[in-house]
């Protein structure tokens, strides 16, 4: 069967700064992770390690009157089955670990945050029911400030069933990334993206800033926005700061940045953004970005980044360790784009779903471009026109979007691997295209060239 290719290249405007709903699909809220939480040593957590998990778990399993001290010990995150944790056809793994939330948590939003549960996840705390997720490699999370008490113990539940639905055969194995703890002021971003944009001559730019923020205590805050460069030099920004409310919790700025050092990956140059909650005194909560100024354009049958023709030396990488199946450990992943540069390639298709933030982080550091891609993968009949299963297609997308689209490393989206085309593949690219117009698209396919392009 051959698989074609098309790569849809996307007029070079602007966004206006107002920010209407996408009218394809909700945008997901991703809440970044805080580098500074007022009056908290350590605000994020790990909860990878030692858990119990049962393929064959007992009923209301989520009770914290279940003790699992007789189920199999699993070490998270990892595919189970190379720890030999076989899942019944049409079982479900049940994992289960105590912690101690930090006392330092108390008066803080709590959030319990999933890198990627495959493919259907549900989780508990202390027996409550907290909600539920579809695709195992998008970041997704749960506010359990109401539910558990700093300094004490808790029990944390997670269900897993392997999933298919048709669209992919990735969606199965267990918790396959990392799990954590956050604690945030009771005033906290829920966005913070960067997008800059270069202009014509590929020298100035605008610095797109967007924020939002969830309000649970005041009548409004303050968002500080700080700029430094490769030195470590403050770079001067105008306007500095974004005044947000229950009423108006968002907002888009735009600032000129003078001359920025491009990047690229020959020259992977990036720059510092920090937001900062602030109430006169303490930031309340400070995340960080790193980004990279450059422009990335489809012009005829070349790509071009800062206004230059590159040429992608690519390869297709997939999730894959011996000891850990789809699940690679967190250190491995700067070691893979150190080695993939040192043998001169210089993009990489995550194949075939979005891959860990961290290895784009290190894209971002090292140089490389990338195409990330959503988790519908060889789905093939009348399923890509099916509106039953047309959340899927959709809520995985976005939520790549919305975690990875700061990461200057990320040239290209992919709405999905050979896969047929069809209205839900349509309402990807409508989306994207509503979501971020200066980033291009790319869809492969078997069988059928799509009549709308």
């Amino acid at each position: 069967m051959k698989t074609r290719w098309i790569l849809l290249a996307l007029p070079a405007t602007v966004l206006a700064s107002a920010i209407p709903e996408n009218p394809v699909w909700p945008r997901p809220v991703v809440v970044p992770l805080p580098a500074v939480t007022n009056a908290v040593k350590q605000p994020v957590v790990s909860l990878n390690g030692l858990w119990k998990v049962s393929t064959a778990p007992p009923a209301g399993f989520w009770q914290n009157s279940v003790d699992p001290s007789s189920w199999q010990d699993i070490r998270l995150p990892s595919h189970a089955i190379p720890q030999g944790v076989v899942l019944p056809r049409g079982g479900q793994y049940a994992f289960k670990k105590r912690v101690a939330i930090p006392a330092e948590f108390a008066g803080k939003r709590i959030l319990l945050q999933f890198d990627g549960v495959t493919g259907q996840g549900k989780a508990w705390i202390n027996g409550v029911y907290l909600r539920d997720h579809f695709g195992g490699f998008t970041t997704w999370n749960c506010d359990v400030t109401d539910h558990v008490v700093p300094g004490e113990a808790t029990w944390i539940t997670v269900a897993a069933t392997d999933a298919n639905e048709g669209l992919s055969g990735y969606n199965n194995g267990g918790i396959l990334r990392s799990i954590r703890l956050v604690a945030l002021p009771q005033d906290y971003l829920t966005r913070f993206n960067v997008e800059p944009v270069l202009d014509a001559n590929y020298k100035n730019a605008v610095l797109k800033v967007w924020v939002a923020m969830s309000f649970h205590k005041s009548t409004g805050g303050d968002v500080h926005l700080t700029l430094k460069d490769a030195q470590g030099r403050a770079v001067p920004l105008k306007p500095a700061s974004v005044s947000l409310s229950p009423e108006t919790p968002e907002s888009i700025v735009e600032m000129p940045v003078t001359s920025p050092v491009k990047w690229d990956a020959e020259h992977p140059n990036l720059y510092t953004m920090e937001a900062a909650i602030g109430d006169g005194g303490a930031a309340q909560e400070t995340v960080v970005r790193s980004i990279g100024f450059r422009k990335v354009e489809v012009v005829g049958r070349k790509m071009l980044v800062n206004g230059k023709e590159v040429k992608l030396r690519g390869i297709c990488r997939k999730d894959i360790y011996p000891l850990t199946g789809r699940s690679v450990p967190l250190d491995l992943l700067d070691e893979d784009i150190r080695i993939f540069r040192a043998g001169n390639i210089n993009y990489i298709r995550t194949s075939h779903y979005p891959t860990n933030p961290e290895l784009l982080d290190a894209a971002d550091r090292y140089g490389m471009y990338i195409e990330s891609e959503n988790s519908v993968s060889m789905a093939r009949g009348q399923v890509s026109s099916n509106a039953q299963v047309t959340p899927y297609y959709l809520s995985q997308l976005a939520e790549m979007i919305e975690r990875d689209r700061s990461h200057p490393s990320v040239v290209i989206w992919s709405l999905g691997n050979e896969s047929n085309w069809g209205s839900n593949v349509l309402k990807e690219a409508e989306y994207a295209r509503a979501e971020d117009p200066l980033r291009p698209l790319m869809f492969s396919w078997s069988h059928l060239v799509p009549p709308e392009l």
